[in-house]
C-alpha cells in the first residue's frame, strides 16, 4: 500500500464530486453525506499521522460505512439463540402485531372510558400477575435498572445480605456491588465463594439490614463441592427478621423450556423478584419487578421510575409477547428456536448443503454435523441444546478467517462459529423461514 502523506487527502469538495459520493449524496441527502466525508477524510489524517498505511481509493467506501443504517439484519448461525452482540431475542412476528397498534397515536396514558389521563402500563402489569402469579409488577427498560430501583427504595444507606458467590458479573463489567453502590447500598458478604450456608445469613443480619439478596447464577455455574440455602429457608429467614427476601432471577423463563434454569413463577415466592424481557421471555429490552404489591407500589413512587420507565413500543411488544406465552408460547420467537425439532435441523441443513455443494470451492470440505447450541444471554451456563449445523473446513486453516469475512459480506450478513478450524452453520439460531434468504445469500457470495 502507498505511503501518502495529509496534503494528498483530498478536499471535502473534491470528494463530494466523486461519482460513487455522488450516488450516496442522491440517496442519503447531502447534509449527511458532506458529515460523512468530513468524517472520512478525519479518520485517513489521523491514520497517516500515527504512521499507519491508507488507501485513498476507498474514501468512497469509507463514507457509505458511515451513511449505513446501523441495525442491520444479519442471519445468525452461530447456534447461540440470544446472541447479545447480535440483539438477544429475536422479535419475528412480534414487531408485525404490533406495529399497525402503533403507527399513529395510541392509548399511552389515556382511558379512553372516562377521558382522563391513564396509567401507563397498566395492561402489561395485569398480564404479567395473570402469567406469573405474582401479586403486583411494574416494567422498566432493563433488568440492572429494576435492581437499581429496588435496591434504592429497600437498602438506600442500609445493608443488603448477599453470599459470595453470588456477586456475579455481567457483560461490560456490570457488577452486582456497582449496583449496591449506586443505590447507597451497603454490602455485607456472607459464606465463601463456594459455600453458604442459611447460619451464615441469618448470623450477618443487625438492626441495619435492609434485604436479604439472592442472585440467580445466570452466566457460570459452580461445581463440585458447593452449599447453598434453600428458598424456603430463606424466605423463613426473611419472615423471622421481618426483612423482604429479593431475587435477582435475570433470565426469565416463563414457559419452561430448558432444565435447570428457575422459572418466573417458582420465583414469584420472593418478596421482589427481578428478571430480564429479553432473554428467555423472548421479547425486547425491559426489566420486571414483581412481587408484594406494598412493594411494587414502593418502586412505582420512587423519582427513579420515571427515568427508568418504558415506552410505548416495549410496552406493546410485551404485552403481546405475554399473550403468547399464555396462550400459544411457539409464536414467541425465541420460544420456536428453543424448541424446535432436532431432526428437522438435520434436514434443513442437509437441504441447504445440497443446494449450495455446487458453488462451493474446491478448497473446502462441506458435512452435516451433530452440535450443541447453546441458550447464550447469560441464560444456563454450561447447558446446550442439541443441533445440527453445516461445518465448513478449509484445506488451508490460515483460510478460515478469510471464510468468515466472505460470508459476513453478504447482502444480509451470514455470521457464523468459529471452532476447531472449521466454520460453523448451525441451524438452531436460524429462524426456518430465512433458510431461501440464507442460500440465495451464501450462493451470491461464492458465485
Amino acid at each position: 500500500m502507498k505511503t501518502v502523506t495529509p496534503r494528498e487527502l483530498p478536499s471535502v469538495g473534491e470528494l463530494l464530486e466523486h461519482p460513487a459520493v455522488r450516488e450516496l449524496s442522491a440517496a442519503h441527502g447531502e447534509e449527511l453525506t458532506k458529515f460523512a466525508v468530513r468524517e472520512a477524510i478525519d479518520s485517513l489524517r489521523r491514520r497517516i499521522l500515527e504512521g499507519e498505511p491508507v488507501a485513498l481509493d476507498r474514501l468512497p467506501q469509507v463514507v457509505e460505512a458511515l451513511l449505513e443504517p446501523s441495525q442491520k439484519r444479519v442471519l445468525n448461525l452461530t447456534g447461540t439463540i440470544l446472541h447479545t452482540n447480535l440483539g438477544r431475542a429475536p422479535l419475528g412476528s412480534l414487531l408485525s402485531a404490533v406495529a399497525e397498534r402503533l403507527q399513529g397515536y395510541s392509548v399511552l396514558e389515556f382511558d379512553l372510558e372516562t377521558g382522563k389521563r391513564g396509567k401507563r402500563g397498566e395492561a402489561v402489569e395485569r398480564l404479567l400477575r395473570w402469567t406469573t402469579g405474582a401479586e403486583a409488577a411494574l416494567m422498566v427498560n432493563n433488568c440492572s435498572a429494576a435492581m437499581i430501583l429496588l435496591l434504592t427504595v429497600l437498602a438506600k444507606d442500609r445493608e443488603v445480605v448477599v453470599s459470595r458467590g453470588e456477586l456475579v458479573e455481567i457483560g461490560g463489567g456490570f457488577r452486582i456491588p456497582d449496583i449496591l453502590a449506586l443505590s447507597g447500598a451497603r454490602l455485607v458478604e456472607v459464606g465463601t465463594t463456594n459455600r453458604t450456608r442459611i447460619a451464615d445469613y441469618e448470623k450477618a443480619i443487625t438492626e441495619e439490614t435492609g434485604i436479604l439478596l439472592t442472585t440467580h447464577r445466570s452466566n457460570f455455574e459452580i461445581v463440585g463441592f458447593t452449599q447453598s440455602p434453600t428458598v424456603d429457608e430463606l424466605l423463613e429467614l426473611g419472615r423471622k427478621h421481618n426483612l423482604p427476601v429479593v431475587f435477582d432471577l435475570g433470565s426469565g423463563m416463563l414457559t419452561p423450556v430448558v432444565e435447570g434454569e428457575p422459572s418466573v413463577k417458582e420465583s414469584s415466592r420472593f418478596s421482589l423478584t427481578a428478571f430480564s424481557g429479553d432473554k428467555l421471555l423472548g421479547g425486547p429490552q425491559c426489566g420486571v419487578i414483581m412481587g408484594a404489591k406494598e412493594l411494587v407500589e414502593r418502586c412505582r413512587k420512587h423519582p427513579y421510575y420515571r427515568a427508568f420507565r418504558c415506552d410505548k413500543l416495549t410496552l406493546a411488544l410485551m404485552e403481546e409477547v405475554l399473550r403468547r406465552h399464555a396462550n400459544s408460547p411457539k409464536t414467541v420467537p425465541t420460544i420456536d428456536l428453543l424448541t424446535g425439532d432436532t431432526e428437522a435441523l438435520r434436514e434443513r441443513a442437509s437441504r441447504f448443503l445440497d443446494s449450495v455443494r455446487g458453488v462451493l470451492p474446491s478448497t473446502l470440505t462441506a458435512a452435516v454435523v451433530e452440535t450443541e447450541a447453546q441458550v447464550g444471554g447469560g441464560s444456563l451456563p454450561g447447558g446446550s441444546v442439541a443441533s445440527f449445523a453445516v461445518k465448513l473446513s478449509p484445506h488451508d486453516p490460515t483460510e478460515l478467517q478469510k471464510l468468515q469475512s466472505r460470508l459476513r459480506s453478504a447482502a444480509t450478513p451470514i455470521i457464523v462459529r468459529l471452532e476447531r478450524g472449521s466454520a460453523y452453520l448451525d441451524f438452531r439460531s436460524l429462524p426456518a423461514a430465512d433458510d431461501l434468504e440464507l442460500t440465495e445469500g451464501f450462493r451470491r457470495v461464492f458465485t
